[in-house]
């Protein structure tokens, strides 16, 4: 159930942020072909974003990389200003 609404959340929002960035490039003289690079640029963002993120300590475990999933759980702990026990 909470899925579904945080899904539905994002839908509204892209579909928010589409209609706002095509009033707003379209306004101001710009064409079909500014509003498509400006559009396009989120998808890079957050392919950018993706290769940063570590893979999930639990799934490494599943896999057998123990060492791994100890570093990215170092790692997480680190920047939480956290000490492991």
């Amino acid at each position: 159930p909470i899925i579904l609404t945080v899904n539905g959340f994002c839908w509204a929002a892209g579909s928010m942020y589409c209609a706002g960035v095509a009033w707003l490039v379209l306004a101001n003289q710009g064409g079909w072909r500014e509003l498509t690079v400006i559009m396009s640029m989120p998808p890079f963002f957050t392919f950018a974003v993706l290769l940063t993120v570590p893979e999930s300590p639990r799934w490494l475990y599943s896999q057998g990389r123990v060492a791994e999933a100890s570093a990215v759980i170092k790692r997480i702990a680190r920047m939480n200003h956290v000490s492991l026990p």
